[in-house]
């Protein structure tokens, strides 16, 4: 059986937002990453003033990545936010 390759080299816009952010990760001690803190204004926080790059900040970032590729995130800091985000895949082509 032969596979149609030419649909599956394109990575989605948000994929392609997302590894340009490789490598991004917090600064020890008080000073803070400005990227980090990007990410986490697309999240509801209460204190977003006071909030450090030490936060986890895994769903404000897929937040990010979403926003920058014009797509609607949780708009929730929570990770468990975006266990229903979405559209349910049921099957996978390889």
């Amino acid at each position: 059986m032969s596979l149609d390759n030419k649909n599956h080299d394109v990575s989605p816009s948000w994929l392609e937002v997302a590894k340009a952010e490789l490598g991004t990760k917090e600064i020890i001690g008080p000073a803070a990453n400005p990227r980090i803190l990007e990410y986490l204004k697309t999240v509801h926080i209460k204190d977003i003033k006071d909030a450090k790059d030490e936060v986890p900040w895994c769903s404000a970032f897929v937040n990010w990545v979403m926003l920058s590729s014009n797509l609607q995130g949780t708009g929730s800091a929570v990770a468990r936010s975006w266990i229903f985000w979405g559209v349910a895949r049921t099957s996978v082509c390889f």
